[in-house]
């Protein structure tokens, strides 16, 4: 069971029994799965136009696929802010000593450092800007703990290179747009386009 370190409510999770028709499904082919799913997210469903349509017909410079294509720029460090929900490994509570707490909890957003490594090819959960109770947009400073556990989610990006030297990293992104004073939520899910 979880609680909101703000406002006290508490999460309950409740297992159910799985179904005598569901099977298990192999860890390759949920890995291929997600694969396409993040490759459709910024680049489109692969479709190609029929064989039986004649494409000279189509008339202007009709393409033969229809392919997306994603908006790939530098973003500095400092332009945006990320965040990590929970530790990135943790040990069991059974691995604590007896009557030993947790210093950080699951549920606790951390702040990431872009040049401590770690996020090439990583999938960030971009965050809209929260309305404040006036209507107006709240700054970046005012994000609460509640706010990055409750917000939903605007889209996603893939950091496909991280430049220390300069303080940058390349951002892909499915269309284009300011990504500065942004945030963003650091995931478990890596992606690398073949």
């Amino acid at each position: 069971m979880f609680a909101s370190s703000t406002t006290g409510r508490r999460i309950t999770v409740v297992k159910v029994a799985k179904s005598g028709g569901a099977v298990d499904i192999d860890y390759t082919y949920r890995a291929r799965i997600l694969s396409h799913q993040i490759r459709n997210y910024f680049y489109g469903p692969d479709f190609k136009i029929p064989t039986w349509v004649d494409v000279a017909k189509l008339g202007g410079e009709a393409q033969t696929e229809t392919t997306l294509s994603p908006y790939s720029a530098p973003v500095k460090f400092n332009d945006m802010k990320i965040w990590r929900i929970g530790a990135e490994a943790m040990a069991p509570s059974s691995a604590l000593p007896i009557g030993g707490s947790r210093i950080i909890t699951e549920l606790e957003p951390i702040p990431v450092d872009p040049s401590s490594g770690g996020l090439l090819n990583v999938v960030l959960a971009l965050l809209p800007l929260p309305p404040s109770q006036h209507g107006a947009v709240k700054a970046e400073e005012d994000f609460s703990e509640e706010d990055l556990l409750t917000t939903d989610v605007a889209g996603f990006l893939l950091v496909t290179a991280v430049d220390t030297a300069k303080s940058r990293m390349t951002i892909l992104s499915p269309n284009p747009g300011s990504l500065t004073g942004r945030t963003a939520l650091v995931g478990s899910y890596e992606w690398q386009d073949q």
